[in-house]
């Protein structure tokens, strides 16, 4: 993500939605200094690893909080998977 905001001009990015079943936490940890400029970030989680090489839910989120992300919001379906908002303070 760092190389493509460098490409495109893109100093901040106010809102980044994240589906990718499971595999949300590798790209945020190669998205650079991108990372840091995110105000708000909307991923998709899982309680339980569906695939190989999948990231838990509190996983992700014990990562986000070391990066100043703190939860506002999250809605998990069925006790399997769901949604969560994170902010940057």
């Amino acid at each position: 993500l760092d190389d493509w905001a460098h490409e495109h001009d893109i100093a901040c990015v106010d809102f980044l939605w994240l589906a990718l079943e499971g595999f949300e936490l590798p790209v945020l940890q190669a998205a650079g200094s991108l990372l840091e400029s995110v105000r708000v970030l909307y991923v998709e989680v899982n309680l339980f690893n569906y695939w190989q090489g999948t990231t838990e839910y509190h996983v992700l989120k014990e990562w986000l909080c070391k990066k100043n992300f703190y939860e506002v919001w999250k809605n998990i379906i069925d006790d399997l998977h769901g949604n969560a908002i994170f902010v940057h303070v």
